[in-house]
């Protein structure tokens, strides 16, 4: 069954059933992914969650989540990742608003 409510947020493809989809997460704090993914990564607790960037094989339950940032794959989790290294944010820089 293809699931077409997912769309990757750098190039809108829509999730399909055998993609290999990624879920970026950043800044948020760890017990709202833990409701999702059903553990908790102690190695994180303590640590300033706007310095932190995680990346999860996709999970349908975190891709719901306000705080999931869908990838369809390696090359565009790269590209979340640059965002986030450069200007702290997965958010389109605004060279890349003016690109488009």
């Amino acid at each position: 069954m293809k699931n077409s409510t997912y769309k990757c947020d750098i190039c809108g493809k829509e999730k399909g059933e055998v993609n290999h989809w990624f879920i970026v997460i950043r800044g948020v704090d760890i017990a709202e992914i833990s409701k999702n993914v059903g553990c908790k990564p102690d190695f994180l607790l303590g640590q300033s969650f706007e310095k932190i960037f995680l990346v999860f094989q996709w999970n349908d339950e975190l891709a719901k989540s306000e705080f999931a940032n869908h990838a369809c794959g390696q090359d565009h989790v790269g590209v979340l990742a640059s965002r986030w290294m450069h200007d702290g944010t997965l958010d389109k820089p605004m060279t890349e608003k003016a690109a488009v």
